[in-house]
C-alpha cells in the first residue's frame, strides 16, 4: 500500500495552524497542526487497516489540501463495507479518547478537532463516510425487504 503525502497538504497544515491559533494561541496552533495533520492520515489508515484486515484491497492512502482519502475496491459484502467505512471516524474517536487524558490547553484541543472530525465525517452529504454509511445501509435495507 502506498502512502501519499501532496504538496497541497501545506494548505491545509496552514489552515489548521491558523484555526487552532485563533483559539489556543500561535505557538500552541501550530503544534497542533503538526498533531492534527497525521491524524487526519491515521483516520485513513483506521480504513485501510480494516478493509485490509477484511481481504478488501487498498491500493493507497493519502492526504492533500481538501483532507485524507482511501483508493480502495469496494467489499461486495454490505456489512464489510459499513465496518470498513465506520472505522475512519472510530479511528478518530479513538485518537479523541487519548488526547483528551492528556489535561492541557493543546492536547485537549487536538481531541476536540478529532471529536470532530469523527462527527462530520459521519453527517451524510458530500463525498463524506456518512454518505457511504447511508448508502451501505440503505442497500443492506433493500436487501432484506
Amino acid at each position: 500500500m502506498l502512502i501519499e503525502v501532496k504538496r497541497s497538504v501545506l494548505w491545509f497544515f496552514v489552515a489548521m495552524a491558523f484555526t487552532s491559533a485563533l483559539n489556543i494561541g500561535w505557538p500552541n496552533g501550530i503544534w497542533a497542526a503538526v498533531l492534527i495533520t497525521p491524524c487526519v492520515l491515521l483516520h485513513e489508515v483506521g480504513h485501510a487497516s480494516l478493509a485490509h484486515l477484511l481481504g478488501v484491497p487498498v491500493s493507497r492512502i493519502g492526504i492533500c489540501a481538501k483532507g485524507g482519502y482511501t483508493v480502495r475496491k469496494r467489499s461486495p459484502r454490505p456489512s464489510s463495507e459499513l465496518l470498513i467505512t465506520f472505522a475512519g471516524p472510530a479511528m478518530n474517536l479513538l485518537l479523541f479518547a487519548v488526547f483528551s487524558r492528556i489535561p492541557n490547553k493543546l492536547t485537549l484541543w487536538v481531541a476536540l478537532c478529532n471529536l470532530v472530525l469523527a462527527v462530520a465525517n459521519l453527517v451524510p452529504i458530500g463525498p463524506s463516510d456518512g454518505l457511504r454509511l447511508a448508502r451501505t445501509i440503505s442497500t443492506m435495507l433493500r436487501r432484506q425487504a
